[in-house]
């Protein structure tokens, strides 16, 4: 999917040519019309009461998420529609009961046994990081052209945090298998599994089986939700059960314009943006997801 424009990069804009809260709408109005989102949302922010809901930065943080979600692994889950959502920081009880059983003439209905989980909560997590780009790409005459370039960067950028993060979730609590074929006997209910892998092994193995339902985007492997990420190691594939996963139904996203003068890269060397003429854009996530117990996930690392 192209990215051409978000409300919150248009925001990222109007912050950095604007010399005052108040001027900020007025750059809104100016470049995108009075009546475009992004001008309403600071409009909002400046003239509302501080007890009102800002309908419009939900609304603007929820079409950016929108679009992380269309490439991040947790949105892919999502589309299979097999997880449960709740909440950040909302304590509930699932209510769990072992299978029914038939009921023979002459005895007794059987009493199901109760499996429930009781006080969970659903943390958030929060990834982000500072993307530093040149001071000219928001200037007026180059906005337009390069707003599509912002918006990509920092959408992949993010969900590589999250996938790594994601994988790092499953890995911890992994037991480890050498076939694929036995590490899903290991899920009670294998149309609930779902497998996890780099997108050079899924060609691999779809060579080497023949199946054109695979690919390095995914698919599926005998009718197991198959999804790729390049975060996965090479050689490593992860089968979970999709069924047990608890996702956070209301994430945010925030894209903020920072007022720091120096920030540093990962490995400590410092980016002074004054002198360099550069802007660094912070972009911070927070979402949750966590597996209930009584999960399984496997490691397959075959020989």
């Amino acid at each position: 999917m192209r990215i051409k424009e978000t409300t919150l990069v248009k925001s990222l804009f109007c912050q950095a040519v604007s010399k005052s809260p108040l001027d900020t709408v007025q750059v809104a109005i100016k470049t995108f019309g009075e009546n475009s989102a992004v001008a309403k949302l600071h409009a909002q922010k400046n003239f509302s009461l501080p007890s009102s809901t800002d309908y419009n930065e939900i609304a603007a943080s929820q079409q950016f998420i929108n679009l992380i979600e269309a490439s991040s692994l947790l949105g892919q889950i999502k589309q299979l529609n097999k997880h449960i959502e709740m909440p950040l920081y909302t304590k509930v009880s699932s209510f769990d009961l072992e299978d029914c059983k038939v009921i023979k003439q002459s005895q007794p209905t059987n009493l199901l046994n109760e499996t429930s989980q009781i006080g969970f909560t659903l943390e958030s997590k929060k990834i982000g990081g500072f993307a530093i780009f040149p001071n000219f790409y928001f200037k007026n005459d180059m906005f337009s052209k390069v707003e599509p370039v912002i918006n990509q960067a920092l959408i992949n950028s993010y969900v590589a945090g999250e996938n790594t993060d994601f994988i790092s979730v499953i890995k911890s609590g992994a037991v480890q298998s050498s076939n694929i074929d036995d590490a899903l006997v290991l899920i009670k209910d294998q149309k609930n599994a779902v497998m996890i892998m780099h997108p050079s092994d899924a060609l691999i193995l779809a060579k080497k089986y023949q199946l054109n339902t695979l690919g390095v985007t995914g698919g599926s492997y005998y009718g197991v939700s198959v999804l790729t990420d390049k975060s996965v190691i090479q050689g490593e594939k992860y089968i979970f059960d999709s069924s047990k996963l608890v996702l956070a139904s209301d994430p945010i996203i925030a894209l903020k314009n920072t007022e720091e003068a120096t920030v540093q890269t990962l490995v400590g060397e410092p980016v002074y943006l004054f002198q360099q003429n550069k802007t660094a854009i912070k972009v911070i996530g927070e979402n949750g997801y966590k597996f209930m117990n009584g999960y399984n996930a496997i490691l397959v690392v075959e020989a």
